[in-house]
């Protein structure tokens, strides 16, 4: 059993750099055009999905759709909340400040400082989350580990960092380090006991104007 975490395609806002959160936002042209490429890709190098599970938002159930060829509607279909985006809770729809001081500028500049408002989930909760899932995840595989079958996980650029960032033990200041394009996908390389590595399927695209945090 192979297991691929996806980042989900270009929406409106992220070319706005404007914070999504849980909201349920749409792929723009391009991504909807990107994640076809990512799945065309995947076809490429003979992996083929059997199972999808993917965050309960539009944006990544499109993106797993058009990865995978996988609808929705099919048994093989999960929709997955756990790997759902960051709760930024009044700060959902956000452009992300120029203030160094703002919030919506040190979650990317300096998440180990960064504070997280009320009704925000903070970076600790979100690793707490990813170590979670993760837990659960590779017992998961552990049932299906000899079964020649390929899972595909759709998911968002702050919670997929938080899962690399939890497998490869990186401190809070290096959890922007790692590049999480728009339709990457990484394969969880799967240790002893847990998750141990990653590695990189598909870079995924970037866009034109993002930020350098």
């Amino acid at each position: 059993m192979n297991i691929y975490l996806m980042r989900h395609g270009e929406t409106d806002m992220n070319n706005a750099n404007r914070l999504q959160g849980k909201m349920d936002t749409f792929l723009n042209e391009k991504g909807q055009s990107d994640a076809t490429k990512a799945g065309e890709f995947l076809k490429e190098k003979g992996i083929r999905i059997d199972e999808v599970w993917a965050s309960p938002l539009q944006r990544t159930i499109e993106t797993a759709e058009r990865a995978s060829g996988i609808s929705r509607d099919d048994d093989r279909f999960k929709m997955e909340e756990r790997i759902i985006e960051v709760d930024f809770g009044p700060y959902e729809g956000s452009e992300i400040s120029e203030d160094e001081k703002a919030y919506t500028h040190m979650f990317f500049s300096d998440p180990a400082h960064c504070i997280a408002p009320e009704g925000v989930e903070s970076f600790t909760d979100l690793m707490k989350r990813a170590e979670s899932f993760l837990g659960d995840l590779f017992s998961y595989y552990k049932e299906h580990e000899n079964e020649d079958m390929n899972l595909l996980m759709t998911s968002h650029g702050g919670f997929s960092h938080a899962v690399l960032c939890n497998i490869l033990d990186l401190p809070l200041e290096k959890f922007w380090s790692l590049p999480v394009k728009n339709c990457s996908i990484t394969r969880l390389v799967p240790g002893k006991n847990g998750f141990s590595d990653i590695e990189v399927t598909f870079e995924g695209f970037n866009r034109k104007n993002m930020r350098k945090f």
